[in-house]
């Protein structure tokens, strides 16, 4: 058996000796060593962590680790998985200079967006992996390039970090801003549109379309609270027109039952407390679907977590790949939103006839404000 190291919970072991740990195959070496943790001691879980003989140094009978050394497999919860090889030093430099050029020419073309959006943008690129460790190779690339400048700061949004001024207005110009003035033009339409988005961050992408048409976007941020469906159903009672939902959440089994979810608990609260009044509103999912794996090939997949309590559902249904919402290019999901919401418009001319009087009274705050001023 593999001779134990109980305080430093290590095991050293010869090639021949992984046999008996059930091990799947392995490269043959000629030292192997194998670092032991507890996950959860209540439930008996460890997780084993094996690192090739050539990044680990013996001295004095004590296996010191070099720095980034190698995971070959690790032991969780009864089953063994690969790991990703952690890149070394040089290799590390040489993907940063890659990940700073690639995010140099994404940013350009598609603009500002939040790092997290880059960095599936990247694992699409095939510039980098979808883990972790890749993550935070994307992570600090990015802030040194902003710090140096090779990147400028405004084109990496924080969209989960707001921020609340109360400061005041600088004059009365300030205060009655025509630009920041507009009217509901879906008063002129026969139905209410909004856009529902599983995470906040991805709210920086479509933010435009918010401003263009004038819709109501809910970033969820994961399953809503019975609070943020209520308000939702509050908001829906006034509306006494058909409601269209078009909701963007991620291609995995959450991203699923989330909307799903939030369908069914406001409809509930609609008849609770409203006599069902607005409860026929109907939810489409615009993003991410599965036929955006077959019509943008470069997208990356990763498996269903089995973990998830909606897996064995999703599966079935869908397989078991699965893919971010962040991974589809910025101007793919905005050119889809625009079409589904520009496909509500029912009545063109009331359309327009609503932007030339928003725009006149736009002209007739400012004449207020030249009057003021003068």
């Amino acid at each position: 058996m593999p001779r134990r190291e109980r305080k430093r919970k290590q095991w050293i072991c010869s090639p021949d000796e992984l046999e008996t740990l059930s091990l799947p195959a392995l490269p043959r070496i000629d030292l192997i060593v194998v670092r032991a943790e507890a996950v959860n001691p209540s439930k008996c879980q460890v997780r084993i962590h094996l690192f090739d003989a050539a990044d680990v140094e013996l001295k004095d009978g004590e296996a010191h680790f070099k720095e980034g050394a190698s995971k070959l497999y690790y032991f969780k919860n009864g089953k063994w998985a690969a790991c990703r090889t952690t890149r070394d030093w040089h290799e590390q430099r040489s993907t940063r200079v890659q990940v700073i050029q690639e995010s140099q020419a994404i940013l350009e073309e598609h603009g500002t967006m939040t790092l997290r959006h880059l960095y599936y943008l990247l694992v699409s690129a095939g510039v980098i992996g979808n883990c972790k460790d890749d993550y935070v190779i994307v992570s600090n690339a990015i802030v040194d390039a902003r710090e140096t400048g090779a990147i400028d700061d405004d084109k990496i949004e924080d969209g989960s970090r707001s921020v609340t001024l109360n400061s005041g207005y600088s004059n009365v110009a300030s205060f009655l801003n025509p630009a920041a003035y507009y009217t509901n033009p879906w008063k002129t339409q026969g139905v209410h549109v909004e856009l529902w988005f599983e995470k906040a961050a991805i709210m920086s992408v479509v933010d435009s379309i918010g401003r263009d048409y004038k819709v109501t976007m809910r970033p969820f941020k994961g399953q809503a609270s019975r609070s943020y469906c209520a308000r939702i159903a509050e908001d829906f009672e006034l509306i006494d027109k058909p409601i269209i939902v078009f909701y963007c959440g991620d291609h995995d089994p959450s991203g699923y039952c989330i909307p799903q979810s939030a369908e069914e608990r406001v409809r509930e609260i609609l008849y609770q407390r409203f006599e069902g009044r607005s409860a026929g509103f109907t939810v489409e999912r615009k993003a991410f679907n599965r036929d955006d794996f077959e019509a943008h090939p470069e997208l990356n997949a990763f498996d269903a977590k089995e973990t998830d309590s909606n897996y064995e559902k999703f599966v079935a249904e869908y397989g078991t790949d699965c893919a971010e919402l962040d991974a589809l290019p910025p101007e793919v999901l905005r050119n889809r939103l625009i079409d589904a919401v520009k496909g509500c418009i029912y009545d063109q001319d009331a359309w327009d006839a609503w932007a030339a009087q928003d725009a006149q009274e736009r002209t007739r705050l400012q004449t207020v404000i030249d009057n003021w001023e003068g």
